[in-house]
């Protein structure tokens, strides 16, 4: 029921549902039903798709939305909503559970990179103004008689909509799994579902590896071992000229090619640093691994140490994810620039710091912030960026094609320079 008084609209709950996934359908959903026109290039599947899950959404709210709990969830939804819709929409990202991890573990740095005024005005238009309007609404309470006919209705719905279409439906399903990431709010939802699996299954005493574990020497000459291993960030094989990119981008490694093994066939255990850099230093294979054990069990930095290795990481991006909680940490930028971000040759006087004065076998870890995105304009120096012009936001909508390719590519000549000189 709706009626209008003189300065609010009073509705009952089970119209304030239908009406607000309609608008949460039509608001940040646009991503999503193009990329299933597209897949199913049926107009009529797409259709179908938007009664089907306006029906589905509807039970949900029909489920949760109550006296007390329906405006803060609708205030809740529709503000995260607007923020994650900015991304999907402009960064064109998947929210998943890795999506979320990285989320939860990034710094004050890399949100900053992210804040800018068009996500305000996304948050603005789409979420605080609806919020306003969802205030001054007088929602009144269902009998459960009617709120159970609302529920089969809508049940009854969607069977209509996928009992006669179930064999394209599964087949769509089950073949199209990554649409869901982009559909609000069931992706962030299901991302915080997985996520807390993942952790759950993680759980139980700490695991020591190792204990046994023993170096032999490679040469037997006496000589003390250095390894410098470079942790980099969001470097494209695309785009490197060491395996067969057109545009000279690790020209600075061009004197020490005869010096260089270029493996060319290698790829992440994931699309963040949370899942990848942890999953990179693991002893399991990369098909073994389980996403947040990183929290309870060693890993190769531990067996170094145990085998009387220095072993000591230099942060230069977010954090180590939890790998280098027992061995020595340095963050250069921030302790001797007082800096939020620095460029990566702030790493480089920290080996000459690093190795004693009495050699000892070293192993010492470089996180590099590399092509960190979006503003891979702040992630190289003017002297070392040949390829002109650049794209110089954040909002990477607004350049180019050619102005961003050529920011990116200045941060793998940027690297390689970093490389040349480590």
């Amino acid at each position: 029921m709706l009626l209008w008084t003189k300065n609010k609209i009073t509705l009952n709950v089970g119209i304030y549902a239908i009406l607000f996934v309609l608008y949460n359908l039509l608001a940040f959903n646009s991503v999503f039903f193009e990329q299933v026109n597209q897949i199913s290039n049926s107009i009529k599947f797409t259709i179908g798709t938007f009664f089907c899950v306006w029906a589905l959404e509807g039970i949900c709210c029909l489920i949760l939305f109550w006296r007390f709990s329906v405006k803060p969830l609708s205030y809740f939804f529709l503000l995260v909503n607007a923020g994650v819709f900015y991304f999907i929409n402009v960064y064109h990202i998947s929210v998943n559970s890795e999506m979320l991890q990285n989320v939860l573990q990034t710094d004050s740095v890399e949100t900053l990179d992210l804040l800018n005024g068009t996500l305000l005005l996304y948050i603005l238009l789409l979420g605080v103004v609806p919020c306003f309007f969802v205030s001054r609404l007088v929602i009144t309470p269902l009998s459960w008689k009617k709120r159970l006919g609302g529920l089969v209705s809508l049940l009854c719905v969607v069977l209509v909509l996928l009992v006669p279409n179930s064999r394209e439906s599964i087949s769509f399903i089950r073949n199209h799994k990554p649409v869901k990431y982009v559909l609000l709010p069931v992706n962030y939802i299901s991302a915080v579902i997985s996520l807390s699996r993942q952790y759950y299954r993680s759980r139980g005493e700490f695991v020591e590896i190792g204990s046994e574990s023993k170096f032999l020497p490679y040469w037997n000459n006496g000589k003390k071992n250095l390894i410098v291993f470079v942790v980099g960030e969001t470097a494209r094989a695309a785009n490197f000229s060491l395996g067969g990119y057109e545009r000279q981008t690790n020209e600075p490694l061009n004197s020490y090619l005869n010096d260089i093994v270029y493996f060319k066939n290698v790829s992440s255990c994931g699309t963040s640093t949370a899942v990848s850099v942890p999953c990179m230093f693991s002893d399991k294979k990369r098909q073994d691994y389980k996403n947040g054990s990183a929290l309870h069990r060693e890993n190769v930095l531990d067996i170094l140490q145990k085998n009387g290795y220095k072993t000591v990481w230099v942060e230069n991006n977010s954090d180590c994810k939890h790998l280098c909680e027992r061995i020595e940490t340095r963050f250069p930028c921030q302790k001797h620039y007082q800096k939020r971000e620095c460029l990566d040759d702030v790493l480089l006087p920290e080996i000459a710091d690093i190795l004693p004065a009495k050699a000892q076998n070293t192993a010492i870890i470089l996180h590099t912030i590399g092509s960190h995105g979006p503003k891979y304009y702040k992630r190289f120096s003017d002297d070392k960026a040949p390829f002109r012009p650049i794209c110089e936001t954040e909002n990477i909508a607004d350049c180019s094609q050619e102005e961003l390719v050529n920011a990116y590519d200045n941060t793998i000549y940027y690297t390689s320079s970093f490389l040349a000189q480590l």
